[in-house]
């Protein structure tokens, strides 16, 4: 995940400069030939090394796609068609762990990337029949010191954001430092550049601005829900992993079926609105998660997790459609990537300061915390517990959880608070 984030914005850019169709295809075969490098690995450092190879394909993927819908559909359609990717995109952002864990547990771990395989080159067929693109003339020239300098920054941030948990202070302090040099002159580099990796004239236009704050949040917010509701469910209410599946499963469902509403419905009424309704129904969704009591019934969580997954159906594609729609076409890949890119650098943040949270919650209040986590969300192990010895242990859980869901509830605020910031008019085609 860190190479794809690390990715996303250069090939952006790549399309820009030499079309979406190499840069996917590209992208697609280094993620494929990975892939089958994943099966092949004979231990965990080769496995861990083509992971990384995955990551650095994986980062064409969605965003040459979404710009690909950007480029062959007009504004009023591009809308539609973008609810009904991300329609897909949230059913198997959600269903691939559980077809992964079908594999691995009446197969073998191998299939979880050989299946990638068939899919890939039946997608990277159908785009080379069916997909023509013409590149207008034009001279053009590479910022590699750009490129270079976005690497490191973005890097040793995310980096030091997943390990937060582990890393020493003054190590975490030299990851800052770093990044922030590398990001003071990253912009010195683009302010000189003739064409520059990230044209920083983008940021002063209030839709790109606004949707990438909102973007930010988003990701920080919705991370909450979707790292720490199965360690709620299974961890302080005592239900079956298969009660986790349906609690993820309610909001893959919402945010597939309202992707698609929202589309649809955005076309007659505009993107402020839409994002609006999306950004409040995920707040509300997490609010009611920060207050459910301990021994909260499941539908209350079902509910919440529906309202999360609604907005972000009716945030996600309106907010990427009105990036697109903002910029022109030269600048739509970079500017599409650089979304994509802000969800995931607001999820790793997220991610980061949530754990911390448990981690300080449960280490303060429960001894030997780490293994009684662990004995709480092993069926078998939590039965084998005593009332008095598990009592304290799910209290600490669901006091951390219960800030987990109110730092994520200030999040959900912000992402509002960004909503009201896009044009009042802002609508495909207008």
């Amino acid at each position: 995940m860190l190479a794809q984030a690390v990715t996303s914005p250069l090939y952006g850019k790549l399309g820009d400069l030499y079309g979406r169709r190499r840069t996917l295809f590209a992208g697609a075969a280094i993620f494929l030939f990975a892939s089958l490098l994943c099966s092949l690995a004979a231990s965990m450092l080769q496995l861990v090394a083509a992971r990384a190879l995955l990551g650095l394909g994986a980062g064409a993927i969605l965003p040459m796609a979404l710009t690909i819908v950007g480029d062959i559909y007009p504004a009023r359609r591009r809308a539609q068609i973008q609810g009904y990717l991300s329609s897909v995109w949230g059913i198997f952002a959600l269903a691939g762990p559980a077809l992964s864990a079908f594999f691995v547990t009446y197969f073998d771990w191998r299939f979880v990337f050989w299946v990638n395989l068939p899919i890939g080159i039946i997608a990277m067929t159908m785009i080379a029949i069916y997909y023509r693109e013409e590149m207008p003339e034009r001279e053009v020239n590479v910022d590699v010191a750009g490129a270079l300098l976005l690497v490191v920054a973005t890097s040793t941030i995310l980096y030091g954001l997943v390990r937060a948990l582990n890393l020493t202070l003054p190590e975490f302090g030299a990851l800052v430092l770093i990044a922030t040099i590398a990001l003071a002159l990253f912009i010195r580099q683009e302010r000189r550049a003739k064409d520059p990796m990230m044209p920083l004239e983008l940021w002063q236009q209030r839709i790109f601005t606004v949707a990438n704050g909102a973007m930010i949040t988003l990701g920080a917010a919705t991370v909450g829900v979707f790292a720490f509701l199965p360690a709620h469910i299974q961890g302080v209410l005592g239900a079956s992993p298969t009660v986790v599946a349906i609690g993820i499963g309610i909001i893959s469902i919402g945010w597939s079926v309202f992707s698609a509403i929202a589309g649809r419905i955005v076309v007659h009424s505009s993107h402020r609105l839409i994002v609006d309704i999306g950004s409040v129904s995920i707040t509300a969704g997490i609010a009611m998660l920060a207050l459910a009591p301990a021994d909260a019934d499941l539908m209350w969580i079902y509910v919440a997790a529906f309202l999360v997954g609604a907005g972000l159906g009716f945030c996600h594609s309106p907010l990427i459609v009105a990036v697109q729609t903002s910029v022109p076409w030269n600048r739509r890949g970079t500017a599409t990537s650089a979304t994509i890119f802000c969800r995931l650098l607001g999820q790793a943040f997220g991610a980061a300061l949530f754990g911390a949270v448990i981690s300080e919650t449960l280490c303060t209040r429960v001894p030997n915390a780490d293994e009684m986590a662990r004995t709480i969300l092993d069926p078998a192990r939590r039965d084998a517990l005593t009332p008095v010895a598990l009592g304290p242990v799910v209290d600490a859980l669901a006091d951390g959880l219960h800030n987990v869901y109110a730092i994520a509830t200030i999040f959900g605020v912000l992402v509002i608070l960004f909503a009201l910031g896009l044009p009042r008019r802002l609508r495909p085609g207008g």
